[in-house]
């Protein structure tokens, strides 16, 4: 047996390198105590970070394969031995499969090698219609062997309890902000809302524009600043131009941690109108309200998912029922009237964040996992 004072070595596996809104994944790369080989694929890993592990599928045998029903046979063949070679060279103790389907697709592998597996769900991977009929069957399987089930807020938690995981297996921990976000001390200045997140359906950027518009008419000074970039963000323009917002809304394209940072610092509040999209899917606790609290900064956001693990009505911001967008508008124009209200609310937020919420916490837990599921299990 490995000493306890040895890093373990572990696999994590995700189904993209470095997407730029997946900062956990990165988080648990480089801040977990362990030697950690990142493999990535959708949703069967077909490359590492390491140059080692390359799976070039071969098409005319996969047809094959697929015309005679052999679908297992061809991903035992060639799929699940080459990651199996792989990962008993590397001499890999544990995989951390980042959401769900990769643990599913995964999941024969570290049964034949007899490797602890630990899944952490992140949002859609626990909602989406699609992906809950297609895997039904592997998470059942899944649940059943993996060491632990890792969820991001309490709504998903009972999600997974409904999907039939033990309870005994789940694990509820929030991600944590980067600690540079607690360093930021908003002047509260100018009116400037602040909206930081992919342009998805989940994330309905076009119901915060639509309260953005109420607002201006009782604060014409107040500006939005838009961050993030996806498939709604054409749309979202095309809104602003036709409301004849451009002079207040500012969309700024995806954004790195320093640049949310400088952003906060000239923040008066932060907004978002997370809904269930109509596949289903739904967030988890988005990071970015994390790390619009860990700055100080009042939030206004929808009784959605683990937002509401975060967010504390008319404490540390207010909360709307999803598609409310009146009531949304109406929170942010009472904020706006009210900096030294804004100002306590963000604090409170701060405070909250700091004790519940950290990075070191998330990550000690995950460490914590990885050592029982290899040392003690």
């Amino acid at each position: 047996m490995e000493s306890l004072n040895d890093k373990p070595r572990i696999a994590i596996i995700s189904p993209e390198e470095a997407p730029y809104s997946a900062t956990f994944i990165k988080a648990h790369i480089d801040l977990l105590q362990a030697e950690v080989r990142h493999l990535f694929g959708i949703f069967f890993p077909t490359d590492s970070a390491d140059g080692r592990f390359l799976l070039q599928e071969k098409e005319i045998l996969r047809k094959i394969f697929y015309q005679c029903k052999l679908f297992r046979t061809y991903k035992g063949l060639f799929k699940d031995l080459p990651l199996a070679k792989y990962l008993q060279q590397e001499k890999v103790q544990l995989v951390l499969a980042e959401f769900g389907p990769v643990g599913a697709e995964v999941l024969s592998v570290c049964k034949f090698l007899r490797l602890p597996l630990l899944v952490h769900f992140h949002g859609y991977d626990a909602y989406m219609y699609t992906t809950l009929s297609r895997y039904k069957k592997l998470y059942q399987e899944m649940f059943e062997y993996a060491s632990q089930l890792i969820v991001v807020s309490q709504h998903m938690k009972n999600q997974l309890l409904q999907l039939g995981a033990p309870a005994h297996k789940l694990v509820l921990n929030p991600y944590g902000p980067h600690d540079a976000f607690f360093e930021v001390n908003p002047t509260f200045e100018t009116k400037n809302f602040v909206a930081v997140g992919r342009f998805v359906e989940k994330k309905a950027p076009q119901h915060t524009l639509a309260a953005f518009k109420t607002v201006l008419e009782k604060i014409p000074e107040a500006t939005l600043v838009m961050a993030g970039d996806g498939p709604l963000l054409p749309a979202c323009e095309q809104l602003t131009k036709q409301w004849g917002l451009q002079n207040s809304v500012r969309f700024i394209g995806a954004t790195s941690h320093q640049e949310i940072i400088s952003l906060y610092k000239k923040a008066y509040c932060f907004v978002q109108h997370s809904v269930v999209a109509s596949n289903g899917d739904s967030e988890g606790t988005p990071v970015a309200v994390l790390e619009a609290g860990a700055a100080g900064l009042p939030v206004v956001a929808t009784k959605h998912a683990g937002i509401q693990d975060v967010v504390v009505h008319e404490k540390t911001g207010f909360l709307v029922a999803e598609q409310d967008i009146e009531s949304m508008a109406n929170y942010m124009i009472t904020l706006a009237l009210d900096p030294e209200q804004a100002k306590q609310m963000g604090e409170n937020g701060r405070k909250i964040i700091m004790d519940n919420f950290t990075m070191e916490k998330h990550i000690s837990v995950i460490n914590n996992l990885i050592t029982k599921s290899i040392y003690v299990c």
